[in-house]
């Protein structure tokens, strides 16, 4: 086997390319899933293997698509391991071999290395994110890229045929290509064309006259043409079959479409492919880049903002590309190409680009006027990129082409591409970097979920009880299914108030809760509530999910930030309960309670205990002088210990018996304020003390005090911490306790 060694220059370009793989591909291990159907496939993964079956037979039965029964399993490829970066390592690395055989690909085309250098690195430089659409990029992952895979590699297989002569390569490239077909209706359209390669390949050696007596040409059609045919056949039988059988009506987008629109159809073609082109993806979603801001502006203006915004990072990768595609165009053997042949397969390429979309313009749901209008982009985007970076990269070798014998206006161009190439570099990284920082926040909802099940949350819920999941995020509708399938407890999960009022027809007796989420606009930081609703005085007939009265919550915040304030909106004057420790007044309507987390981590982890919208928490970073400050690093007597010390307490007891005759609340209550007021003093005058040994003036200014008046210090110190509480906020809890025994 010979030793390969690379040369200078060779070594350099290999680093560079490294390199900028590296940076151009970090922001997207940020993305989590983008479409309902990932999580579909994630939470159908975590269900095991018997169930999958059952998935592709419904999946092929009501979409009409038979190819589902056999490579609906691929779908699960990314989720076999349980693991975030297994998931995306699977993604990318499939995503970067489609591109190094598609460069491979117009290398045996074109016989040009440079140029397929060039594509590589155009696929790579302009990898996009998009917004939650279906785009391989950032959803389907493996699938579409590994198909992708297949239909180049059985396309490479009849060049193998046609250096070698062996025609096994080409039945096994005809056999790989039906394999292809069955992943996606649209790869007809790129075997129709290679088709057409492989007819023109023959008319040029034989003649358009003769070329019809010759057998090479049926014997190379034949493969691919079988699995054509083959293709259609089953197809078309299977949704005869289903359809008399079982299936009215097929899923929208495999129906073909019943009012045509040769406009709708015109327009799809153009949209779906003009994204493709650089600097279009952060134009057009300049709404969703600037959804997060805070800044009145939006996310930009103009070029000028995107670079003086832009990271560092994007500005080193930029320079990288941009360096690498001097080294490779300047290296260009121009003598490989010819003007018309160049501008003969430019043509081709914008032709495959709009063309890549032509089955899914003819289905129902994507021939709708108004699905067009609001999408970007769609899965058959994906293949059209391939073709608008072909064309990209032969205009630049056609450019060096007409003006291939003056230096001067060649060197001029070679700094207008490097422009070119570096603010196209820096617009695409600038527009992923948010997008990905957009699109993380659904890992962090299954994190703060995962979060939620270590503590237990679920298993205090009784089973049987419904669990109203009022979350649409990101066009994940049934996110409570990670729950459902992460835990073994029976409860009844409904995510929509018609469907709650069904169940409360079947279990009109079942305890209901209430989960959603929340999450700041910058930073993608969630809060999770899980309350338990108030069932007395609820319409089960008539739900209004904005009436709802919270007797209980737990919330859980996922954030670096280790002080904040939690804001909640309470039903009426009273108390508040926080982690079975902290009293916090509450007046009726909006209120703000300082929470100071201690130890390590992200989590933040808040029992309350009141009466409460469940709908209204939210929580900011930002500094607050709030009436109640938690502070979790003073550890002190819970309401549940003080209330058992209370009913040990004979004296006490008799005293609140006598007290409950007198007015309307129980016995029970009465403990419950009683148990309530001495938390409250206990947790107060604690804080008073952390302040006075915090604060040098006060400690002196006491230390003198006991000096004169001859108590020890600690002593003198605690006295003037229950002198703040008697005198600043006992009269808060008298008020209130005074207010609920009138009621």
């Amino acid at each position: 086997m010979k030793n390969i060694k690379l040369t200078k220059d060779q070594g350099i370009l290999l680093f560079l390319f490294a390199i900028t793989i590296i940076i151009t591909l970090v922001p997207f291990f940020n993305v989590g899933f983008t479409t309902d159907d990932d999580f579909q496939y994630y939470i159908t993964s975590l269900r095991g293997t018997d169930f999958w079956w059952q998935d592709a037979k419904c999946y092929a039965n009501n979409a009409g698509r038979f190819y589902f029964l056999l490579v609906k399993p691929i779908y699960y490829i990314p989720y076999l391991v349980d693991n975030f970066y297994y998931t995306k390592i699977v993604q990318y690395v499939t995503l970067l071999v489609s591109y190094g055989l598609f460069a491979y690909f117009t290398y045996r085309i074109f016989k040009s290395k440079n140029l397929s250098l060039i594509v590589f690195l155009f696929l790579l430089s302009n990898t996009m994110l998009t917004s939650f659409e279906a785009y391989p990029t950032a959803s389907y992952p493996f699938y579409f890229t590994f198909s992708l895979i297949l239909c180049l590699t059985s396309m490479l297989l009849f060049f193998r045929y046609r250096d070698t002569g062996c025609y096994g390569y080409a039945i096994f490239g005809g056999v790989l290509y039906f394999v292809t077909l069955v992943f996606y209706e649209t790869y007809i359209v790129f075997i129709s064309f290679f088709c057409l390669y492989i007819f023109i390949r023959n008319v040029n050696k034989y003649g358009f006259k003769f070329v019809w007596k010759e057998k090479t040409l049926y014997k190379e059609l034949l493969p691919y043409l079988s699995a054509i045919v083959l293709y259609v056949v089953l197809y078309f039988g299977w949704r005869a079959v289903v359809a008399s059988n079982s299936v009215e009506n097929f899923y929208e987008g495999s129906s073909f479409a019943d009012s045509f629109s040769l406009s709708n159809y015109c327009n799809l073609l153009w949209k779906m492919t003009s994204f493709c082109f650089p600097f279009q993806s952060c134009m057009r979603l300049r709404g969703v880049l600037g959804y997060d801001t805070l800044m009145t502006d939006g996310v930009f203006k103009n070029l000028w903002f995107i670079m003086s915004n832009s990271d560092l990072i994007l500005f080193v990768n930029a320079i990288f590309q941009s360096t690498l595609f001097i080294l490779v165009v300047k290296n260009v053997d121009l003598k490989l190409f010819r003007k018309r042949k160049i501008l003969l397969a430019m043509l081709i390429a914008v032709v495959i680009a709009l063309l890549s979309h032509s089955i899914l313009g003819i289905a129902s749901k994507y021939n709708s006027g108004d699905w067009i209008a609001s999408s970007n982009c769609y899965v058959s985007t994906f293949y059209s990129y391939f073709a608008i970076m072909l064309f990209m990269a032969l205009v630049a070798i056609l450019i060096l082409k007409l003006v291939e014998r003056t230096q001067i206006v060649k060197r001029i161009l070679y700094v207008a591409m490097f422009v070119f190439v570096f603010l196209s570099s820096i617009v695409v990284g600038f527009a992923n970097s948010r997008m990905s920082n957009s699109m993380a926040v659904i890992c962090n909802y299954l994190k703060v979920m995962d979060y939620a099940m270590e503590q237990n949350v679920f298993d205090r819920i009784e089973e049987n009880s419904i669990i109203y999941f009022d979350v649409d995020e990101y066009h994940i509708t049934y996110l409570y299914r990670y729950i459902k399938f992460r835990q073994d407890r029976k409860f009844i999960w409904e995510n929509s108030p018609d469907g709650l009022e069904e169940v409360f027809v079947e279990h009109p007796d079942a305890q209901l809760y209430y989960v959603r989420f929340e999450k700041t606009e910058e930073q993608s930081e969630v809060l999770f509530s899980v309350s338990k609703i108030r069932m007395q005085g609820l319409d089960k007939g008539n739900v209004d999910i904005g009436k709802f009265d919270a007797v209980s919550s737990d919330l859980f915040y996922y954030s670096p930030s280790k002080q904040f304030v939690l804001m909640y909106e309470s039903r009426d004057f009273g108390t508040t309960l926080f982690d079975d420790r902290y009293v916090c007044i509450s007046q009726k309507g909006l209120n703000v309670a300082r929470i100071i987390r201690t130890g390590d981590g992200m989590f933040t982890g808040i029992n309350m205990t009141g009466n409460f919208n469940p709908r209204k928490f939210c929580i900011s970073n930002m500094s607050y002088d709030a009436e109640m400050e938690i502070d979790k690093s003073i550890e002190t007597t819970t309401v549940g210990e003080c209330a058992e010390r209370i009913r040990s307490d004979e004296g006490r007891m008799e005293e609140l018996v006598l007290k409950s005759d007198s007015t309307s609340l129980s016995l029970d209550d009465l403990i419950l304020f009683e148990a309530e007021s001495e938390c409250y003093k206990e947790y107060i005058v604690s804080k008073y003390l952390k302040t006075i040994n915090n604060t040098p003036y006060w400690r002196k200014d006491i230390e003198e005090k006991a000096a004169i008046s001859g108590f020890p210090v600690e002593e003198m110190v605690y006295r003037d911490a229950v002198w703040m509480y008697e005198n600043y906020d006992k009269r808060k809890i008298d008020e209130v306790n005074a207010l609920l025994i009138k009621k």
